[in-house]
């Protein structure tokens, strides 16, 4: 997964580094739905959890900011996996 950034919507936006100094998303994020630490290693099509559900999209606190996502753990994935067969399960990243 890549990351872009921007200091305001405009730009210039430049692609997120992942380094130790600076990361997107990153395992230690990761949290199940219960609030458990995930295991997951693959994720794919990440939403930000709005404070509203209007046409505004509204961020409130980007201090505490969480994603949902599809997630799997694909430790056990052979390379001929089938796509639709995928283990799919949601899973929440937080800035913390």
């Amino acid at each position: 997964m890549i990351a872009m950034v921007a200091d305001k919507l405009e730009g210039p936006w430049r692609r997120v580094e992942e380094s130790e100094n600076e990361f997107f998303a990153d395992a230690k994020n990761l949290f199940n739905e219960d609030g458990s630490k995930s295991n997951y290693s693959q994720v794919s099509h990440p939403e930000l959890i709005r404070s509203g559900y209007n046409q505004k999209l509204e961020i409130d606190d980007l201090d505490n900011i969480k994603m949902l996502f599809q997630s799997f753990d694909s430790s056990d994935t052979p390379d001929t996996y089938d796509y639709n067969e995928l283990p799919w399960e949601m899973a929440i990243m937080k800035n913390e």
